[in-house]
């Protein structure tokens, strides 16, 4: 049988750390978010860039606050650092306005809830879209299908042993695939492209971070088991860098 290849937009926003104390409305934060959905990257296939739409904090605080439901505001207010609590309230945010146009319903009227790893899922409108996102420094990352869906951004930096996490996270053939880098900055381009590849992957699965060592995502498909030793096949494609960060996208792929 063959595999159908969904759409899937991928979107990526560049957070503005301004402070000039100019509130803008809320129509304008959707005008912000609209403009960048219907301009979005579909990355199956041929892709020739991943555009960062801009975000400005301290214009669009206080409406990206109100758009959050009660159990939202909990979780933010629990961040001790603002420049956190700030990046999980536009995330939010934004997550549900791009959800409300995916959808066709108000973005106050969505509900999520947590699957058995943590990895949120649309509890209303139910059974509508798949998504995901991912924070990486000052940028976030959404992807959204119709199929099981994940995706991962993470800064390039060269502040920690690649090799030792490696060994705890990637198969035998992916650490020589690591190990066999020529120079430093290539065995962190090659940490980032495995480790971005299987955070999308597991991620898509809505399975725990332990579950990276039960794949290879050095090819294109990759087949990943469950707790109860179901396997599903996964498409996995790099994603190309922006501002010095790393992305990589995961699907599962309908049977045709």
């Amino acid at each position: 049988m063959g595999l159908l290849l969904p759409d899937v937009k991928t979107l990526c926003f560049l957070l503005d750390a301004s402070e000039d104390g100019n509130p803008r409305r809320l129509d304008r934060l959707c005008d912000a978010v609209a403009d960048a959905y219907h301009t979005a990257v579909t990355p199956l296939g041929s892709v020739e860039s991943v555009r960062a739409h801009r975000l400005d904090v301290g214009r669009f605080r206080n409406e990206a606050w109100s758009l959050l439901d009660q159990v939202e505001m909990d979780v933010a207010d629990r961040y001790y650092h603002a420049s956190d609590r700030q990046r999980y309230i536009f995330a939010h945010a934004v997550l549900r306005l791009l959800l409300s146009m995916r959808c066709g319903v108000n973005p106050y009227e969505i509900r999520f809830r947590k699957g058995k790893y943590g990895k949120p899922v649309l509890a209303f409108p139910e059974g509508t879209v798949c998504f995901n996102m991912s924070y990486g420094n000052d940028l976030l990352a959404f992807a959204l299908a119709e199929v099981p869906v994940g995706i991962d951004v993470e800064k390039l930096r060269c502040d920690f042993d690649f090799e030792a996490i490696g060994r705890s996270f990637f198969t035998t053939e992916e650490c020589v695939f690591l190990t066999e880098s020529s120079t430093e900055i290539e065995k962190m381009e090659r940490f980032f492209f495995l480790w971005c590849r299987k955070e999308a992957l597991v991620k898509a699965a809505g399975l725990s971070i332990d579950a990276m060592l039960r794949s290879n995502a050095l090819n294109p498909m990759a087949s990943l088991q469950d707790d109860s030793g179901i396997s599903a096949d996964f498409v996995i494609q790099t994603l190309p860098q922006v501002l010095g960060h790393a992305f990589a996208l995961a699907i599962k792929p309908a049977a045709a």
